[in-house]
């Protein structure tokens, strides 16, 4: 029994011991590593530019957040670059160029109280800024958008400062860079039909011999964006998986000047890839695969039988 008090107590001051030392670690940490701030993205107003429109731009509106809860916030610098995707046209490589500088006073209190500003960037500015003639850009190009946070104690915060964490995650979403797409105008929106070939399911069950016919819904988002309600063409559907249309509010390609840009999210996560292989008139021939491995062959007809554009893919 004595020894069993012994070893009670014993285990009670280490316990106290131990605690006072993780106090003393808190505290320290807490008073030595400086805080950082980040720049929240609360909305997109416009993500890309329409090169035959003088009037596009880029927009998004921002949150500021430090420690003081704003108080820190001194000015953001904005910085363009230009993003050749195209070397079809030739290669056309510019210098980060500073756009314009947003200073404190531009911003507004939000509703949690952190300043709040919007930020845009036309076309023109941009390629004014860069030197860029209207032979240097196609569709399918890029401005690369950055945003330079200064503080009024002097550090500043960019995207090399950001973790994945930080840049991409749900909460703080703070990339600091973004990435305008030139386009043309658009008009691909319709319901189309379309017959599907060589379905593969990867683990899924056996999928049909035959064709799989079914209507393919392209809902136009601006800005050359289309929602897809079946990335998959019926894959989903089939005896491949018996399931639901492979779409999410993600599920959408970018025409950037007849440049189709696939890429879209299923309800699953999972990526889809378009790969166009032919266009005839108002037949459109794609070949499409998922991160899965499912895959198929598709031949879209143009609702109303109209040709369609001359529609590539990189």
């Amino acid at each position: 029994m004595k020894n069993l008090r012994l070893y009670i107590a014993l285990a009670l001051v280490a316990l106290v011991a131990s605690c006072s030392e993780d106090d003393k670690v808190t505290v320290g940490v807490q008073e030595t590593v400086a805080r950082g701030a980040v720049l929240r993205t609360i909305s997109t107003e416009s993500s890309s530019f329409n090169i035959f429109d003088a009037s596009a731009f880029w927009g998004v509106t921002i949150e500021e957040q430090d420690h003081e809860d704003g108080a820190l916030l001194s000015s953001i610098d904005v910085f363009v670059n230009f993003v050749d995707n195209t070397p079809s046209n030739g290669t056309t490589a510019t210098t980060e160029t500073m756009i314009k500088t947003v200073s404190a006073s531009e911003f507004t209190s939000g509703p949690n109280g952190l300043p709040r500003a919007s930020i845009s960037v036309t076309f023109a500015e941009s390629t004014a800024a860069l030197g860029l003639s209207d032979t240097d850009y196609d569709g399918g190009d890029q401005i690369a958008i950055r945003l330079l946070l200064k503080l009024t104690d002097g550090r500043t915060f960019t995207d090399v400062d950001a973790t994945g964490n930080v840049s991409g995650g749900s909460f703080f979403s703070s990339p600091y860079t973004y990435r305008a797409s030139l386009v043309c105008p658009s008009d691909l929106a319709g319901a189309h039909p379309y017959v599907s070939s060589n379905l593969q399911a990867a683990n899924g069950y056996p999928c049909p011999v035959g064709d799989v016919a079914g209507t393919v819904t392209f809902t136009d988002q601006g800005g050359g964006t289309y929602l897809v309600s079946d990335l998959g063409f019926g894959q989903y559907p089939s005896s491949c998986w018996n399931d639901g249309p492979a779409t999410s509010a993600g599920a959408t390609f970018v025409d950037a000047c007849n440049l189709i840009t696939s890429g879209g999210l299923d309800q699953y996560g999972l990526t889809y890839i378009w790969v166009i292989n032919d266009v005839t008139g108002p037949e459109l021939s794609m070949s499409w695969s998922n991160d899965y491995g499912d895959s198929g062959d598709v031949i879209i007809t143009r609702e109303g039988g109209a040709d369609w554009p001359p529609l590539f893919t990189q």
